[in-house]
């Protein structure tokens, strides 16, 4: 920063820029944090990602029956622990990691303790560091999970996110097991600090306040199939004649243009499009789905990046834009080898299924060890230093493993030796650290279930616990960026259905009680009181 650093000429044939939006021109109002939350109701009858067909009987204002028979349960603000009201809302620290131990809280990601004015060289200790996003109001017309996953680390970034549920049920994942006193732990994960507006838009009225509320945010991001929204009045050209700030991002398993544009998609279907399920298994045996969410996941994150460099954009233009995320491409994109080897191998190179080896290296894969599996891949940098871990050097100068290409000829006879060395620890763990100590990248094979228990994951905030009014506490992946001045929200807690109706619509639209209530009387407005 001793001198300023040389700019390249700027093109010169870019549009002038719009004056600012009307969310850009004022600070919107802010709404008041999120406080209670309360189970979810029964499966929405909705269509993948479509609107729900109308119901076979029109909507009645106040709560909605329990298809279940379960009588309500009744939460209170602030409290925290299922069947005990009285209880204070336990609130976490915004640190990375929770806890694990007394004595306070855990160190800052830098080694120092935030909280120490000494550790600032004698300043006063700061306010708080502003989120990110703070100021960012979003609006979001998403369910399932590629959208979701989009707002969920937008609000970890300190966004404000409207959360537009369909009634009678809302987001059809609340209702998503497993469940604890009929709340979803995935809904609670995806959904934690949004609040939740519940509106009929099938209807017109319904689709024009959500118009009226678009004119009033900076982002919306929608995972409806393309075309539905337009049918609504409520797709980008519409909405961003009356806020040409607006950044509009639209997450669909095939895009918003093309021949597959208008089919329904959920993650397995993208990965069987995309080509992961073909490489996904054993070579004789059938294509097999990765067993996570990643294309939805992996969309909501290529969305998440893009509305940021669309906020950036329009602090320089004044203009919003409409982004088109496609979980299929999104995925196509992970390929590092498949797409490009078979035409730069003049064709000697097709991809297949690899089962529990790497097919382009040697030894690259999953071992059997004492105890379970080890995961282990040396390229030509790392094969001395397997060859010292396994006490045979001699096998540097074996004509069979001297080269990558033979290693992947010879595989089978690799796998044998090093299973026999692993097989002479008592432990997993014994034959990690050898391995590790010489150098070579490995590491153990772990279910999710256990990982939450491993030191690096505890002490990074990879796994965190989190309270909820009704689970209680339980674990969820932590946010997976880390910044040196801004951390995570760590007492963020997902809504009721329609609990902030009334505080949406009278602070952003300036309804008031009554014209809310007669919105309610005309069942276009949907919540539960649990």
């Amino acid at each position: 920063m001793a001198a300023p650093i040389p700019r390249l000429a700027p093109v010169t044939t870019t549009a002038p820029a719009l004056p600012p939006s009307p969310a850009m021109a004022a600070p919107i109002p802010r709404l008041a944090p999120v406080t209670t939350t309360a189970p979810p109701g029964p499966p929405s009858p909705a269509v993948v990602l479509d609107i729900c067909p109308p119901p076979s009987t029109p909507s009645v204002p106040g709560p909605v029956p329990d298809p279940d028979g379960v009588p309500p349960l009744q939460h209170t603000t602030g409290t925290t622990t299922p069947g005990n009201p009285t209880e204070p809302a336990k609130r976490r620290s915004r640190i990375y990691p929770t806890p694990v131990a007394a004595g306070g809280p855990s160190p800052s990601p830098t080694g120092t303790d935030r909280g120490d004015p000494a550790s600032l060289g004698g300043l006063e200790t700061p306010t708080p560091p502003q989120e990110m996003l703070e100021g960012i109001t979003v609006l979001d017309l998403t369910q399932y999970l590629a959208g979701p996953a989009v707002t969920r680390l937008m609000v970890e970034m300190g966004a404000e996110v409207i959360k537009v549920e369909q009634p009678p049920y809302g987001d059809p994942m609340r209702s998503q097991g497993p469940r604890r006193n009929r709340r979803s732990g995935f809904f609670v994960q995806q959904n934690r600090g949004k609040k939740s507006l519940c509106v009929d838009i099938r209807r017109p009225e319904g689709a024009n306040l959500i118009r009226r509320l678009a004119s009033h945010v900076d982002v919306v991001v929608e995972n409806f199939t393309p075309g539905v929204l337009e049918g609504k009045g409520l797709d980008y050209a519409t909405l961003s004649a009356d806020n040409p700030g607006l950044i509009m991002a639209s997450v669909s398993g095939f895009g918003q243009t093309g021949p597959g544009s208008d089919l329904r998609c959920f993650d397995f279907i993208a990965q069987g499009y995309a080509g992961l399920m073909d490489l996904t298994g054993e070579p004789d045996g059938p294509p097999l789905f990765v067993g996570t969410g990643l294309a939805d996941t992996n969309a909501g994150v290529h969305a998440f990046a893009a509305i940021g460099y669309a906020l950036f954009n329009r602090t320089r233009t004044g203009r919003g834009t409409h982004i088109d995320v496609s979980m299929v491409d999104a995925l196509f994109h992970v390929h590092e080898t498949a797409v490009q080897a078979p035409a730069v191998s003049d064709g000697e190179y097709r991809p297949r299924r690899q089962g529990r080896h790497y097919q382009p290296v040697s030894p690259a894969g999953s071992f059997h060890g004492p105890e379970g599996w080890i995961v282990l891949l040396c390229t030509v940098n790392q094969i001395n230093s397997l060859w010292d871990a396994l006490g045979r050097p001699e096998l540097a100068d074996d004509p069979r493993f001297d080269t990558n290409d033979g290693r992947i000829r010879h595989r089978d006879e690799l796998t044998a030796i090093i299973e026999e060395w692993l097989a002479r620890f008592d432990t997993d763990a014994e034959a990690i650290a050898a391995l590790q100590e010489a150098g070579v990248p490995c590491g153990p094979v772990l279910n999710p279930a256990d990982a939450i228990d491993d030191p690096m994951f505890v002490e990074r905030g990879t796994v965190r616990m989190i309270d909820d009014p009704f689970i209680g506490e339980f674990p969820v992946p932590g946010f997976p960026i880390r910044f040196d001045d801004t951390l995570p929200q760590g007492d963020l807690v997902a809504p009721l259905l329609g609990e902030h109706n009334r505080e949406i619509l009278t602070g952003l639209l300036g309804l008031d009680g009554d014209e809310v209530a007669e919105l309610e009387a005309r069942g276009l407005l949907g919540s539960k009181d649990r």
